[in-house]
């Protein structure tokens, strides 16, 4: 993208990310923009300080059943060493079994003790939740939410009208050595987690 061209947005000024904005629609959110799945499968609210991440295994898609993509937020130098991360998978031909293996994968590794919540749309059926995730040596040490600061958030959304499914987790990381620069906002955090769940639209809603 040209320098001219910049607005100041990484969502937006980011070449790969900004293939997959529809930068006209209006969310009803500042700060947030339509995102149009690669699949044609699923739109959401991307927020503007993040960019997608396009290397080998970070995007990956199959036609239109299956797509996942990561994003990071563009770091700011307020709050040098937090890495804040989140990563959305679609798949479009889950059998019930496999839908169940997801869903209990996905707790597996970020909940603790399987806590979630569920909630329901006119559309979908969602489930939600959120950790302390803590790196202990080479294994992840999850705890609960309410012993300390909040750093893993994550939802399974399942289409009522279809065998579409999305995960979606988002992580946050202070970076070895930056304890003191890196300060974690929850409030903010998973007030951005909730609107990006909450967002999330199947198209093709009538079935396959």
């Amino acid at each position: 993208m040209n320098e001219w061209w910049k607005t100041g947005t990484p969502a937006l000024d980011h070449d790969f990310t900004s293939e997959f904005i529809d930068e006209e629609a209006d969310t009803g959110t500042e700060g947030f923009y339509l995102f149009e799945s690669g699949t044609g499968q699923f739109q959401m609210d991307f927020p503007g300080e993040f960019e997608m991440l396009e290397s080998s295994g970070l995007y990956s898609i199959v036609e239109n059943r299956f797509e996942i993509f990561n994003a990071q937020k563009v770091r700011q130098n307020e709050n040098k060493g937090l890495s804040s991360m989140f990563k959305v998978t679609y798949n479009g031909e889950f059998s019930e079994r496999e839908k169940e293996l997801a869903f209990e994968n996905l707790l597996k590794e970020f909940s603790y003790e399987g806590q979630y919540e569920p909630f329901e749309t006119e559309d979908v059926y969602g489930y939600y939740g959120e950790s302390i995730g803590e790196l202990k040596g080479s294994e992840m040490q999850i705890s609960d939410p309410n012993s300390g600061t909040t750093n893993q958030y994550y939802a399974f959304i399942e289409n009522k009208h279809s065998n579409d499914v999305i995960s979606l987790t988002y992580t946050l990381v202070c970076e070895n050595g930056s304890e003191q620069t890196c300060v974690i906002d929850e409030e903010k955090d998973k007030a951005l987690f909730t609107h990006i769940i909450e967002s999330i639209q199947f198209n093709n809603n009538e079935g396959k």
